[in-house]
């Protein structure tokens, strides 16, 4: 008997269809099923584009941690080890599972985790004026620039990267790498026309930006890397206000964004927090991330000076850039969390890395990561603990959130 045979081939639009449907982890395994697929999935920047505007909408992106570990025996010798770099898949709950990450290259292993925006990751050491973008999804990597930091040089002093940020502006399909460069001002006040530098890119160079002012009276940012959130940068500046006449000194905090398509700063409103608590002995207020994209800031209340006593409240901005869009997600104390308390651990021990859509938290503490299922009036419980023991004499990790995506950004 003769057999028919049957073809099966669909459509190479219908193909990318499905696949455009399906999630990354999935795609990195099919991308070993034909060089044509391969070339689709890693290398087609379009696609990568197609995707992850099809899972934003879908609300199917996969959040997942990076850690860059810093060992105790690298920072005893002059020689450069490989840093060491985990990817957290599932924020360390039920269905977590830990990735040993590979950089390109060994030069890189005194670099720090700057930003992330859509799955890339921005990876800097000033010093050695080297920066690269780096997907870990894919193993995308790209070198770019170094800017010239020497064309603000003022009176032979320091100069140092103070802030920067990292985000997507759609208008023009670009991502952006902010800078803000501290030439070495000794006095905040009044407030300097700061040195922004600007890389492109889709233009594969730097810009300085001259016409933005801080707008505030002083410069002082609260964190070095800014939130991004509608695509503006984002920091928290916090001065005080000194009432000679009443004798009296009082924190206020201001919301700075630079918006990445105008390249301008704006002022962003705070939200209404009780700042006339007479137990308060000290107060701060940073930006968060938030996996769903809103601006969050994080507001950490001292109750006295070893700082062992207080609480925090987590705010979010429902309608971007309107004030009393803010609502309190959660108010929580300390002494709520699965942690020793004691006074050498003040609020400066606490750093929280995620704010997920399904209400948890994730926090930094004492060289361990915390998830925190938060519910408005229900006790905060711990739902997942992480240390990175696999690493040897381990000595501090950073944390960063991103999004597993197949975007890459060819020069």
């Amino acid at each position: 008997m003769v057999k028919e045979e049957l073809n099966f081939d669909l459509p190479e639009d219908i193909i990318l269809q499905i696949l455009c449907r399906l999630p990354v982890k999935s795609l990195i395994q099919f991308s070993c099923v034909s060089k044509r697929w391969h070339s689709i999935i890693i290398s087609d920047p379009q696609f990568g584009k197609a995707h992850l505007k099809l899972a934003s909408e879908q609300r199917s992106i996969t959040t997942r941690l990076i850690l860059s570990i810093s060992p105790y025996v690298q920072l005893q010798t002059r020689v450069n080890l490989p840093l060491p770099i985990q990817s957290l898949e599932g924020l360390f709950g039920v269905n977590s599972s830990v990735t040993n990450l590979t950089l390109p290259s060994e030069e890189h292993c005194r670099i720090k985790i700057l930003a992330s925006c859509n799955g890339l990751v921005v990876l800097g050491n000033f010093y050695k004026e080297y920066l690269s973008i780096w997907n870990p999804s894919i193993g995308f990597f790209r070198k770019i620039p170094a800017p010239d930091l020497s064309s603000v040089t003022i009176k032979s002093r320091t100069i140092q990267v103070d802030k920067y940020g990292f985000g997507y502006v759609s208008s023009t399909d670009d991502y952006k790498l902010v800078l803000v460069v501290d030439i070495g001002s000794d006095d905040p006040v009044p407030a300097p026309d700061v040195k922004i530098f600007i890389f492109s890119v889709r233009a594969n160079s730097w810009k300085i930006n001259e016409v933005s002012r801080w707008p505030f009276l002083e410069y002082r940012p609260t964190s070095d890397c800014g939130t991004l959130s509608n695509e503006a940068i984002h920091w928290v500046n916090r001065y005080y206000d000194y009432d000679y006449l009443e004798d009296s000194i009082e924190a206020v905090f201001d919301v700075c964004a630079f918006d990445l398509e105008n390249e301008e700063f704006r002022k962003v409103p705070v939200p209404c927090f009780n700042q006339d608590d007479d137990r308060v002995f000290d107060r701060r207020m940073r930006t968060v991330v938030h996996s769903g994209g809103c601006l969050c800031v994080l507001v950490q209340t001292m109750h006295n000076r070893g700082g062992d006593r207080g609480d925090i409240e987590l705010w979010m901005m429902r309608d971007y850039g309107v004030s009393n869009s803010w609502v309190k997600l959660y108010k929580l104390s300390k002494y709520d969390l699965p942690v020793p308390h004691t006074k050498s651990y003040g609020w400066q021990s606490w750093d929280l890395s995620l704010v997920t859509e399904s209400g948890s938290i994730v926090i930094k503490f004492d060289n361990e990561l915390l998830r925190i299922e938060c519910r408005k009036e229900e006790k905060p419980v711990c739902v997942g603990r992480y240390r990175p023991e696999e690493v040897s004499g381990c000595y501090f990790f950073n944390a960063t959130g991103y999004d597993e995506t197949l975007i890459s950004v060819p020069e």
